[in-house]
């Protein structure tokens, strides 16, 4: 604020200092200030001891950055009855900076908190953000896990809850919850930070046990203070569905093959994709080069065959594994870089009788389409193509085809009743 005493010194005229205020102070402060300061103001409030006091901000030329500058105003009797003002000031930068500063990380704070409120409500059933030194801990809760969440809002001590747990934790999984959990682990150790560990732990804290996955993260408070967080769900549903730790390892490895295929399968539709999109463009470009023409729609027909093959086999894979499992039966597979894969499906089923399998053949080869030639069908299609191909099949077959847009109640209806009309009207027309 050394400026502006230094400016004021230069004044003997009121009127002069509240110009020069005028050009440093922020221009959404100045009716404030000149309400409290000016001289009408003044003169109106004469027996007022204390006038009003204002925080406002201001730019000195050729800065770029604002000071904050306080004033208080206040009255007093002066000799021969008159009265004089006094305003007091000084430079609260500083004051407003730590403010700001405090503010932010408030801020901050409760975002983080929001966020972590929703991660655990949407994930888990607690997360426990707990003092390294004091011991003491904060909760949020989620869904699930409720008598444990219960026990952890009867205190604030880490100590009573890890007391807990050591008393309900299985014996096989004792030592590895004092490792990822005792806090004298991690006292002195403030060079440990982020994911220090997972673990799932089967608790008993009533006659049902329960299964803990607990995931522990190490970090600072907004003061700096060593803190872990300790995030807790229930998944008792899956170790139920995965009675051994072989049934666990089996099925991560599934999940990571089906990733990997899904993987693998969308690069592999995405590369004959390309090329008849691609093919395509090129051929509407040059529909008048009947050569080139009829090389592009021999390159898209070769990926059209290739994208097919691909979902053929995708479709085949799926319906296998559809049948297998209806049929309460096995796959299992066998594969090795460079040798190739094996598949065994193990289908229990009964031996067929003597002469069985020659008959159904020959009753496949005997039948007759003709039965279907007269007949009337309805299809309903929104894709043309689509409905072009099954129609011309369709009809190959003798069948007769009326064709709906779509599955759409009123317009599959509505061709439907036109067919039963013209059938009617033929048979009116031959009595």
């Amino acid at each position: 604020m050394e400026r502006t005493i230094e400016e004021y010194k230069k004044q003997d005229d009121y009127t002069a200092v509240q110009k020069f205020s005028r050009s440093i102070v922020h221009h959404a402060y100045i009716r404030k200030m000149f309400d409290l300061v000016e001289i009408e103001h003044l003169r109106n409030h004469w027996r007022t001891v204390f006038l009003g006091t204002l925080e406002y901000p201001v730019l000195y030329p050729g800065d770029d950055k604002y000071e904050w500058h306080e004033i208080n105003v206040f009255a007093e009797d002066g000799d021969n009855g008159t009265r004089t003002v006094n305003i007091l000031g000084r430079d609260v930068t500083e004051i407003h900076e730590i403010q700001e500063k405090s503010d932010r990380e408030l801020k901050a704070a409760v975002e983080k908190n929001q966020i972590l409120s929703e991660i655990t409500k949407m994930l888990y059933s607690y997360n426990m953000t707990v003092n390294v030194d004091t011991g003491k801990y904060t909760l949020i809760t989620g869904t699930g896990l409720d008598d444990t969440v219960a026990r952890m809002e009867a205190t604030d001590q880490f100590d009573d809850i890890y007391q807990n747990f050591l008393n309900a934790v299985d014996p096989e999984y004792l030592e590895k919850g004092k490792e990822l959990l005792s806090l004298d682990n991690y006292r002195g150790k403030q060079d440990k930070t982020g994911h220090l560990g997972t673990g799932d732990f089967l608790i008993r804290y009533s006659e049902k046990p329960e299964w803990h996955e607990i995931n522990v993260f190490a970090g600072y408070d907004e003061n700096g203070e060593a803190i872990i967080n300790i995030l807790g769900r229930d998944v008792t549903e899956a170790h139920d569905k995965a009675d051994t730790k072989a049934q666990l390892e089996i099925a991560n490895a599934s999940n990571a093959a089906k990733s990997a295929f899904l993987f693998n399968m969308s690069h592999d539709i995405r590369t004959p994709m390309n090329a008849i999109i691609g093919f395509t463009e090129l051929l509407d470009k040059h529909l008048d080069d009947k050569e080139l023409a009829r090389d592009y729609i021999k390159k898209i027909q070769t990926s059209n065959d290739f994208l097919l093959s691909l979902i053929n086999n995708v479709l085949e894979m799926a319906i296998v594994k559809n049948l297998v499992d209806l049929m309460q039966g096995t796959i299992k597979v066998e594969s090795k870089i460079g040798k190739g894969t094996k598949f065994t499906i193990t289908l229990p089923h009964r031996l067929a009788e003597k002469g069985e399998i020659s008959k159904r053949i020959e009753k496949a080869n005997n039948f007759e389409t003709g039965l279907f030639r007269g007949k009337r069908i309805l299809l309903a299609e929104d894709n043309d193509l689509n409905a072009e191909i099954a129609a011309t099949i369709l009809e190959e077959t003798g069948f007769m085809v009326e064709r709906a847009v779509d599955g759409k109640r009123e317009q599959a209806i509505e061709v439907a009743v036109n067919m039963a009309r013209s059938v009617n009207h033929a048979k009116e027309t031959r009595i």
